[in-house]
């Protein structure tokens, strides 16, 4: 009998392989020499990074956990579940309005992330009005230093293209 790598139709998590031509190739090639080889050096490459990324942890500087280490880390975030909130929003409001500016769309996260809007909410109209009115001000301002930014970075980028 013929074993096939993918022989139960499913992927590592469960879910069903589409029937196109990938798999259809890699079923005909079973358990070919090159077959084999190209697993192994996948299998290679993957234990490569991971030892690259994990080697701190496992051997390293941060693999003997020591007071002073655990005095500097101990407002870190047990998680990333902010950044991933975070980055869903920008993805959600690309997919609402793909050709939206990233600056509207990172004020927008930003707004929602900091809870500026109950912030503001909590103030009176009149306060409100001075805060927006000092707000756009400033960004006046922020926008110049951005565009002046803008223009820089692109200098620098053509003069790196014409060597």
């Amino acid at each position: 009998m013929k074993y096939h790598y993918f022989s139960a139709g499913k992927d590592c998590f469960g879910h069903g392989l589409d029937n196109d031509a990938t798999l259809n190739t890699l079923l005909q090639e079973g358990n070919s020499a090159s077959m084999s080889a190209s697993v192994k050096l996948m299998c290679e490459g993957f234990l490569e990074v991971l030892d690259r990324q994990l080697k701190r942890y496992l051997s390293g500087d941060l693999s003997n956990v020591t007071p002073e280490l655990l005095l500097k880390t101990r407002y870190a975030p047990l998680n990333n579940m902010n950044s991933e909130q975070t980055l869903g929003m920008v993805d959600a409001h690309l997919r609402r309005a793909p050709n939206a500016n990233l600056d509207l769309i990172s004020a927008k996260v930003k707004v929602t992330r900091n809870k500026t809007i109950p912030w503001l909410d909590t103030m009176s109209l009149e306060t409100q009005s001075d805060i927006m009115k000092s707000a756009a001000k400033q960004q006046k301002e922020i926008n110049k230093r951005l565009k002046m930014r803008k223009q820089r970075d692109e200098e620098y980028s053509n003069r790196g293209s014409m060597n």
